[in-house]
């Protein structure tokens, strides 16, 4: 199994796991092979995520996943909540935060930068792109050049 197929097979078996006990599943990360490494699952719900929520998870992911045995070899599991500087793993995820500070990683320079800090200033979910201000000026990003794109809670 190629570490695509993996990935799509650990989503499928996590969401319906984690959504039986009525918790939303914000993202997944897995890096590693098949035979093995580091499984970051990342739970929230509307009231929350307390510690109490996460081993909940992950005791019953435990389980499921022992059954399932998608990953051969030896892996670590972590479940946690998104936090307040929370990762976004799609698109969708950004419309509430229309507005907030964000920090991009792309994945190719866009004049000359992959880093950015500004403010999200819309979605279009139809041209998968985003709207980022940044010292006044407008810039779009398309979501498949994102590499990676964090809330900025607060300005350290």
């Amino acid at each position: 199994m190629v570490i695509e197929e993996l990935t799509n097979r650990l989503q499928d078996i996590i969401r319906n796991a984690v959504e039986s006990l009525g918790y939303e599943v914000w993202g997944i990360e897995f890096s590693g092979t098949e035979r093995g490494g580091l499984l970051r699952i990342y739970i929230d719900s509307p009231s929350g995520v307390s510690i109490s929520d996460c081993t909940i998870v992950s005791k019953h992911l435990d389980v499921i996943l022992d059954i399932e045995d998608p990953i051969k070899g030896p892996y670590t599991m972590e479940v946690s909540s998104p936090g307040l500087d929370r990762k976004f793993f799609s698109i969708d995820q950004l419309l509430p935060y229309v507005g907030q500070s964000m920090r991009i990683k792309l994945k190719v320079p866009v004049e000359n930068r992959k880093k950015w800090k500004g403010s999200l200033k819309g979605v279009d979910l139809s041209s998968q792109e985003l709207i980022f201000e940044w010292e006044g000026e407008e810039i779009l990003f398309n979501w498949k050049d994102i590499e990676n794109i964090k809330l900025i809670y607060w300005d350290k």
